[in-house]
């Protein structure tokens, strides 16, 4: 899978980390049992990543940035502003 960015001008910056693997999921025209396939993951526990109920420990993390190729950096900083709203 080719390493791209998520990020496109018409869309615009994924609002949550969330956001961001939907968005690159539907992309590349994956269910989320797939995806969660590719992470080696449960599909509950991609539902939650992708519903930001929970975000990812940071080994999770580079798995998701490599197998999807989202750049690390924008999902570092999506996941650092998740964290900050939640407590």
């Amino acid at each position: 899978m080719e390493k791209e960015t998520i990020l496109n001008i018409k869309e615009g910056m994924p609002r949550t980390f969330g956001h961001a693997l939907k968005r690159r999921r539907v992309s590349l025209g994956l269910t989320q049992q797939e995806t969660a396939n590719i992470l080696n993951i449960s599909r509950s526990q991609y539902w939650k990543y992708e519903n930001d109920y929970i975000t990812p420990k940071i080994k999770n993390m580079e798995k998701i940035s490599k197998r999807l190729g989202i750049e690390k950096t924008i999902l570092n900083e999506l996941r650092i502003k998740a964290k900050t709203y939640m407590y």
